[in-house]
């Protein structure tokens, strides 16, 4: 039983899985915590050689 409820939740998960683009979220995520380094007089920035890294995930959990 256990075995058939592991099965129905990768279903599951697997239907909710859609392509995001990974920079576009570290993007994203970079804007969402850069006041936290500046007030601590750090410099940041974010660059990347790539200008889309697309893959499959949910988008929720990955930001």
């Amino acid at each position: 039983m256990a075995q058939l409820l592991g099965f129905e939740r990768n279903e599951q998960a697997n239907k909710r899985l859609k392509t995001v683009d990974l920079v576009k979220i570290a993007q994203g995520l970079g804007a969402d915590l850069a006041p936290q380094p500046i007030a601590a007089c750090y410099e940041i920035s974010y660059q990347s050689d790539a200008d889309k890294n697309r893959t499959q995930g949910t988008p929720r959990c990955l930001q």
